[in-house]
């Protein structure tokens, strides 16, 4: 029969048997904490981040470590310390053997076996592994198991915490290992640049192994050493392509004894970059055709300016009046029309062009002749927008904004040119055409004289006189009076 304090509960070991040393929660009913054991003095970047004791003991000899029993409540607890074997069943969950007949259980002891722990604080204990001369190559795994039992009303309340001790024996072991799982995940869901793959090794041998992992060029970062019956994470940084789509991460990990083991991992990542990287494209190339179609608008509005004005010249010849840029008429609207539009257009050529039709239809064309030389690239046509422009007057060409705008070399070329321009005008100019001297007058129309006796016969043929200089005229009539 079952009495009312006869009832045994055995807390879940931690850390695969116990990953922590410690019960912490409270119990139904309101039960203490249990106490919990941690190691002392190892490595935080050995295996399970330095919570275990790891030995590695020749047959024959002796290891010894150390515990620290710790108790988290607020009322002094009695421990009761002891060595354990630690099994594994066939879902590689481990449980502590009652009666063990061999390992780590049989080889240990811990002194004292009991300890009295007092409120919020801890006590240190020793404890030495004998390892027989017959033990088997490979890792013998035990554990610290500390004890508590409970203060509370009602059945008795048992707590076992326990932490793992590993015990390495040379010689020729099984060395196995797998790849249990493979998880990879973004750095960003937006615009990820890297994915981050955890994988999950196991050791399923008797011998602890130095694993190393490499997920596609990417060394993985993890515990150095894998002992057996045991589960590390390994972490690896793999850049991606920043247009995404299908990332296949080869994994391979490699131990000593040649042992090898691979597996795949594919990722989609969405192509974000390609897809702002093709939208950003796709604006730019509606901005330059709408760019170039209003280009082509100006251009066909210039040309057909151009042609109008050409018709307009066509049909009316001769020379016009000076008149200001802004003339009336419909010529000088045409081309100051196009002159518009060739500067909106900026089209060099086509304002040198029309600036000089604006001068043949004698309206001012000054400032649009200083524009085009400002920009002209052509030496002819330079030449000729040089000739055209000294026409003027050097005082009004001086008075433009456009002048000084001029280069040094046109500017001076132009001043020159100016400046000759009405001496050469002057002396090229053609001899004023002298007065005609009149015709003598007929012979019909002479009075007759009485003594002559020439008969009267018919009127001779009148002959056409060429015209000759004033002063040859002049000299012949004073001869004639002489």
């Amino acid at each position: 029969m079952i009495g009312r304090r006869s009832l045994l509960l055995t807390a879940a070991l931690v850390a695969a048997v116990g990953l922590s040393g410690s019960a912490s929660a409270q119990t139904p009913g309101g039960d203490i904490q249990s106490v919990g054991v941690n190691t002392v003095g190892l490595d935080p970047n050995g295996p399970n981040n330095g919570t275990w004791w790891i030995f590695d003991a020749e047959p024959g000899s002796r290891v010894t470590g150390r515990a620290q029993v710790v108790n988290p409540s607020d009322v002094e607890q009695t421990a009761e310390l002891r060595l354990a074997t630690l099994r594994f069943d066939e879902l590689g969950d481990p449980y502590i053997e009652r009666s063990a007949a061999d390992g780590i259980g049989t080889w240990g002891v811990i002194t004292p076996r009991s300890i009295r722990v007092p409120p919020l604080d801890d006590v240190v204990v020793d404890f030495a592994i004998d390892v027989p001369f017959d033990a088997e190559p490979g890792d013998h795994i035990g554990a610290v198991v500390a004890v508590t039992r409970g203060l509370a009303e009602g059945p008795e309340i048992i707590k076992e915490v326990a932490r793992r001790v590993y015990v390495t024996v040379p010689g020729d072991a099984v060395r196995a290992m797998s790849i249990e799982t493979v998880t990879a995940s973004l750095d960003s869901a937006i615009l990820p640049t890297a994915v981050t793959a955890v994988i999950g090794l196991r050791n399923d041998g008797r011998v602890r192994l130095t694993p190393r992992v490499v997920v596609r060029d990417t060394e993985a970062d993890g515990s150095d050493l894998l002992v057996s019956r045991s589960t590390e994470l390994y972490v690896a940084e793999v850049p991606i392509p920043w247009y995404g789509g299908i990332v296949r991460l080869p994994v391979r990990a490699e131990a000593e004894g040649g042992i090898v083991r691979v597996a795949n991992l594919t990722k989609f990542v969405i192509p974000w970059g390609l897809l702002l990287t093709l939208a950003l494209l796709a604006a730019i190339a509606y901005a330059v055709r709408n760019w170039w179609q209003e280009r082509g608008s100006r251009l066909a509005s210039l040309q057909a300016d151009i042609r109008r004005l050409e018709t307009l010249i066509t049909r009316e010849a001769g020379p016009r009046q000076a008149a200001e840029v802004d003339v009336a008429d419909e010529q000088g609207r045409a081309i100051n029309q196009a002159i518009k539009n060739a500067r909106r257009s900026g089209n060099d050529a086509a304002l040198g062009r029309l600036a000089m039709a604006l001068h043949a239809t004698g309206a001012n064309a000054a400032d649009p002749l200083l524009e085009a030389l400002g920009s002209v690239e052509d030496e002819t046509e330079r030449r000729q927008l040089l000739d055209t422009a000294a026409t003027y007057d050097l005082a009004v060409l001086a008075a433009l904004p456009r002048f000084a705008t001029l280069p040094p070399e046109t500017a001076s070329e132009l001043t020159t040119l100016a400046t000759e321009t009405p001496t050469r005008r002057k002396a090229s100019a053609p001899p004023e055409e002298p007065e005609p001297t009149p015709d003598p007058p007929a012979a019909e129309d002479a009075p007759e004289d009485p003594d002559d006796d020439t008969p009267a016969g018919p009127a001779p043929k009148a002959t056409t006189q060429r015209k000759r200089p004033a002063a040859k005229k002049k000299s012949t009539t004073t001869k004639k009076k002489a």
